[in-house]
């Protein structure tokens, strides 16, 4: 549904006016509704699944990383992921998203890192997009962004049914420690609406599947990702 009842409870007026054909004045008034349930559920624990899809050390691998937050929380607002020391990208052939194109999100294929799929929405039945026979979503490697070295361009169509609001696009820096070579990815703010629909994000699924770009760790002892959710 594009739409979702207010999460606090209470009366909400709804104005309604009329206009008659006859020119003559229209009719105006107030309805009121009452939202009286399932209210202010709040709290904020999202979880987070991440990591290599290859278990090999020194090995290429596609990576994953699955935000989820549940129906009733707060919503995220941006994301910062700390990698694990040794989880490595192989940043050299991969030409950059230039910065007008980045700002549009109209990058070159070569520069294409991955992918991105989210649900949102309330309820036990999410909207989920891309949906099938609509535009496809991509991440893009792109040059320095807000003090970082590299960044991280989204692209995300948000089409769903006969509603098209446009296309999201975000920024994430890649920040990299000078001395232990730990990347950290921040991003902007996530919108939270779009032409006047609500954002309410269920799940953000990112797929880094680019051949031979991300590599894993050569040492096999265990390892965290870790993640900053506001």
């Amino acid at each position: 549904a594009p739409l979702a009842t207010p999460s606090s409870c209470g009366t909400y007026q709804t104005h309604f006016s009329f206009a008659p054909w006859s020119g003559k004045p229209p009719a105006e008034g107030d309805t009121p509704m009452q939202i009286t349930q399932g209210c202010n559920k709040g709290g904020f624990s999202p979880s987070l699944s991440a990591g290599s899809a290859i278990s090999s050390g020194g090995a290429y691998s596609p990576f994953t990383f699955t935000l989820t937050r549940q129906d009733g929380e707060a919503n995220p607002q941006s994301l910062a992921v700390t990698l694990p020391q040794g989880l490595l990208a192989k940043l050299g052939g991969v030409p950059l998203c230039p910065d007008a194109a980045a700002a549009t999100g109209a990058c070159p294929a070569d520069s294409r890192i991955g992918s991105l799929a989210a649900a949102a929405g309330v309820g036990g039945a999410p909207l989920w997009i891309p949906q099938p026979g609509k535009a496809p979503t991509a991440a893009y490697l792109a040059g320095p962004y807000k003090s970082a070295p590299y960044s991280i361009v989204s692209v995300v169509p948000a089409q769903a049914g006969p509603f098209d609001l446009g296309t999201v696009v975000n920024r994430a820096g890649i920040y990299v420690d000078p001395e232990t070579a730990i990347a950290t990815i921040k991003t902007d703010p996530l919108p939270q609406i779009l032409e006047g629909v609500p954002v309410l994000y269920r799940t953000i699924h990112v797929l880094v599947d680019r051949p031979n770009f991300t590599l894993n760790p050569t040492d096999c002892s265990a390892k965290e990702i870790k993640a900053t959710v506001t």
